[in-house]
């Protein structure tokens, strides 16, 4: 699937972008996100809209003071949406990717929705989007993860980065 930049949106997806920029902008998170959110359900290949709504989501999951208690109930609560979305990986690949993205939108650093969302990346030859997750995984992880440094290595390489 192809990158999609600002210049080649659709107006549709566009005027959801620009609503939840400005959402963000003025702190209104959630609605950010569902704007994101419908933005990539048009356009799965905007990359910027994903950075946005993830942005967005961390914001908000570190506004919680979440931990690790909270990625360990979510993963349990996250358990049926993820065996669904690994089910449609092979089939309806788009499907899993909106999945993960939902998933998520709850719990953005936990490291099972983010290999989900890389999976459905990996599936729709999207390798810049499984390489962004990862990065903003590792930028707030309170340590080193070796399963997801070497996923992450492996995702440069597919992704003609072998210098990161």
């Amino acid at each position: 699937m192809a990158i999609v930049t600002k210049e080649n949106l659709k107006p549709k997806a566009k005027d959801l972008f620009d609503r939840g920029f400005s959402a963000l902008d003025r702190g209104n998170l959630d609605y950010a996100m569902d704007m994101f959110l419908g933005c990539l359900e048009l356009e799965p290949g905007f990359l910027e809209a994903r950075t946005y709504l993830r942005a967005a989501s961390v914001r908000k999951f570190k506004e919680g003071k979440n931990g690790k208690m909270t990625h360990a109930m979510s993963s349990l609560a996250g358990s049926p949406k993820i065996i669904s979305a690994r089910a449609k990986l092979s089939k309806k690949p788009l499907a899993a990717l909106q999945a993960a993205e939902e998933l998520l939108r709850k719990d953005p650093l936990n490291p099972q929705f983010v290999y989900l969302l890389c999976d459905a990346a990996e599936v729709l030859n999207m390798p810049e989007v499984a390489v962004q997750s990862l990065e903003i995984l590792r930028d707030h992880s309170d340590k080193e993860n070796a399963d997801m440094l070497y996923r992450l290595a492996h995702t440069y390489i597919d992704n003609e980065q072998p210098q990161e």
